[in-house]
């Protein structure tokens, strides 16, 4: 399995750009996993789950409270990420996800924390969106095309 992250903007871009259409001419040819990401690390007993929310390929996720996340909060509400398999693959994986996420902010993405590695399963630690992610707004909620419009713009 090989994965490829993409640039919006810089100067590593592939010899296929300007060819393809799409995102295919911004493939970096050698990419970086982000291995100097410094990711925080966050202790399991200041991590408390409350329930599951769902589930997906890559495990679970619970609604949970976590203490001493934010200086000015001494707990917060937060969706945590559980890793289903522990193989060796499924551990780098979580890791480049990791290192991925700390660098990735933007704010229209959620907020990433980090993770906590002491003991299984691994945990991601999110921001909690409350209302549920877009594609649930979308199909549940049924926005007025113009408010719709205005999510996407």
């Amino acid at each position: 399995m090989s994965l490829h992250f993409m640039t919006l903007g810089g100067s590593s871009l592939s010899p296929t750009e300007g060819k393809g259409s799409g995102l295919q001419g911004h493939i970096i040819e050698n990419p970086q996993y982000f291995s100097d990401a410094c990711v925080r690390h966050i202790k399991r007993q200041d991590i408390v789950l409350k329930w599951e929310l769902g589930e997906g390929a890559f495990g679970k996720v619970f609604l949970a409270e976590c203490h001493h996340l934010l200086p000015e909060q001494d707990k917060m509400l937060v969706a945590v990420k559980a890793l289903k398999e522990a193989s060796e693959s499924a551990r780098q994986d979580f890791q480049r996800e990791a290192e991925l996420l700390t660098v990735l902010r933007h704010q229209h993405i959620v907020r990433f924390f980090g993770v906590c590695t002491e003991g299984r399963p691994l945990l991601m630690v999110f921001e909690y969106m409350r209302h549920g992610d877009l594609n649930r707004f979308l199909r549940y909620e049924r926005p007025a095309s113009s408010c719709a419009c205005c999510l996407l713009n």
